[in-house]
């Protein structure tokens, strides 16, 4: 009997195939091997590839298929394909929403040549994606000048209803994709440029890209593109600025900045000077790199903190050596200011190191350039706040903030100084962004305007 149920297993196995699709066997994932798409190609809207000629290994199909699918689904979803309406059935308001989106707002994203390749990937999702496309309308309505804040509440409920219905349909695992990060994305700037803007919800979408980020990664459907590499800044971009101002929780749902650096190294989006490979940061993200792992080291009590912030500080001075930048040098070294707090809390020669600093910002925030003025910029202007003692430099920043020098569009900066003018009579100066009561402060200010 025994020898009969194992001659019944041995034909089983004999007769089911060891290979299925290519696209499960690079995702790592089980097939079904219905043709002519699986079970799972078709659940996640992936090209279903299977071998091309007899003996085709995984090898060959990494090399030349799994290349050509974006490629492909582009040339499929097209306007100009035939199968492909050209004219979605939306209002003109919303046509006019969407247009601001792929000209002036892809711009302001990044510059050309990044531009034309995430305003191709944005177009393509536009066409088949409804939650994007709500979300994308609902930004486009915000940030339009032509619309300013019309009715975008209810844009904002359609977007977040449509949301979490497809979430309710596919399930958690089903929308941790590379549509649904560039969704989050998209929600997560239009929380930060909001008028009301909550940091906790910021935060929220941060820990979500990151966590859709890591699992395409880990299910091997990670494909080396401009808007995935833009979704990558974005979140690098905001990291230590949202970390310094977050509450002790938020911080904590926040990741590990060493094992985010770990994951932006193995994939090559560490590249500087390069704004095909990183199309927001472009040669910003040396020091946006220092920034992060900066306000880490600063608001994290853990065993290896001095350590950290000794090995940090030696490579920073190594890299203010070369040649940058003077708005590189200034974030480098407000950067350095934090870290010098967690080596040398009371220093004689710390004291003469932080006064050159603010010496040194305050010439560059009123001589600042219109490019340059962004959302980082506020980094600078608060370390920089927090260190003065003098009262002529005091004077100077109340001066800089009366004139418009900083960019107009971040307007908590003036809300701001009220808290950097509450540390200067306290004379903490940055211990007081140990103290609870002036972190929720300042994540009240920068979290809700």
């Amino acid at each position: 009997m025994k020898e009969e149920k194992a001659t019944e297993n041995a034909k089983q196995k004999a007769t089911r195939s060891k290979s299925g699709c290519f696209t499960c066997r690079a995702r790592r994932k089980k097939c079904d091997e219905k043709r002519p798409s699986c079970s799972g190609c078709i659940r996640n809207n992936f090209a279903c590839d299977w071998p091309m000629y007899h003996n085709q290994t995984l090898r060959d199909f990494r090399n030349h298929t799994l290349k050509s699918v974006p490629r492909q689904v582009l040339q499929q979803l097209s306007p100009q394909s035939p199968s492909q309406p050209t004219e979605l059935d939306i209002s003109s308001q919303e046509k006019l929403c969407l247009e601001y989106i792929l000209g002036p707002f892809v711009k302001l994203m990044c510059p050309t040549p990044a531009a034309d390749k995430i305003r191709e990937h944005i177009e393509e999702q536009l066409l088949r994606d409804e939650v994007f496309r709500k979300v994308s309308i609902c930004l486009g309505n915000f940030h339009n000048p032509t619309f300013g804040t019309v009715g975008h509440e209810q844009l904002l409920q359609n977007a977040l209803e449509s949301f979490r219905l497809k979430l309710a349909n596919s399930g958690s695992n089903g929308m941790l994709n590379l549509d649904t990060l560039h969704s989050v994305s998209f929600l997560n700037f239009l929380e930060l440029t909001g008028a009301n803007r909550l940091l906790h919800k910021v935060v929220l979408h941060m820990e979500t890209i990151f966590q859709i980020m890591c699992n395409i990664i880990a299910d091997g459907t990670y494909l080396e593109t401009t808007i995935f590499r833009a979704c990558a800044d974005s979140f690098y971009y905001n990291y230590g600025l949202v970390l310094l101002c977050s509450s002790k929780g938020e911080a904590e749902r926040l990741p590990n900045v060493y094992n985010v650096n770990a994951i932006w190294k193995a994939l090559h989006m560490d590249n500087v000077h390069d704004y095909e490979l990183n199309p927001i940061l472009g040669n910003k993200f040396p020091a946006i790199s220092f920034i992060n792992r900066a306000c880490y080291i600063f608001r994290n009590n853990i065993v290896e903190r001095r350590a950290l912030a000794y090995l940090l500080k030696a490579e920073i001075d190594k890299t203010l050596l070369t040649k940058m930048s003077q708005h590189q040098e200034v974030l480098l070294k407000s950067a350095e200011m934090l870290i010098l707090n967690i080596l040398h809390r009371r220093h004689d020669e710390v004291d003469i190191q932080k006064a050159q600093f603010t010496k040194k910002c305050l010439a560059y925030l009123q001589e600042l350039k219109a490019e340059e003025a962004d959302f980082v910029i506020v980094w600078a202007y608060f370390i920089c706040g927090v260190c003065i003692v003098l009262e002529e430099e005091k004077q100077q920043l109340r001066q800089i903030v009366k004139n418009g020098n900083l960019n107009p569009a971040i307007y908590f900066l003036d809300i701001m100084l009220q808290l950097i003018e509450q540390s200067w009579k306290a004379g903490k100066g940055l211990e007081c962004l140990h103290e609870e009561e002036f972190v929720y402060e300042l994540h009240e200010i920068v979290g809700v305007t």
